[in-house]
């Protein structure tokens, strides 16, 4: 998604400073009994198989996931679906079960921790420069 914003192929024109991650991670998901299912590839694609068991897991490409290669492989057609695997929480995720938030820069990162403490809540805030292209 952030790539088709940084192309300008998105309905959000802002700059890409602008986008913030909220982070969490199924043991925070599961701990708050959060609903959810996962795909093996991209959700939108019909091929795309939904699960809802963690055992399930072990079904994902670990590897085309965790690559920084978002290239096209001509050897491997399908890789790019499979590395846009999706974990989707059904209705919301509490602020409990987050583990940070994830900035691209300083000046942002000085504003969200702001909001965070306003609130009350403990969550870090870190800058992530390489979650950005």
């Amino acid at each position: 998604m952030l790539g088709s914003i940084k192309v300008g192929n998105s309905d959000f024109k802002g700059p890409q400073s602008e986008i913030i991650y909220l982070v969490t991670d199924f043991d925070h998901i599961k701990r708050h009994k959060c609903e959810y299912v996962f795909t093996d590839g991209q959700a939108l694609i019909i091929i795309s198989k939904f699960y809802s068991d963690e055992k399930d897991f072990a079904k994902l490409d670990w590897e085309a996931i965790r690559s920084n290669s978002w290239g096209r492989n001509q050897s491997d057609n399908d890789k790019m679906r499979r590395k846009m695997a999706e974990f989707l929480v059904k209705d919301h995720v509490p602020v409990e079960a987050l583990c940070g938030i994830s900035v691209m820069n300083k000046k942002i990162e000085q504003a969200v921790k702001q909001i965070v403490d306003q609130a009350g809540a403990n969550i870090p805030v870190k800058i992530k420069k390489d979650w950005y292209f």
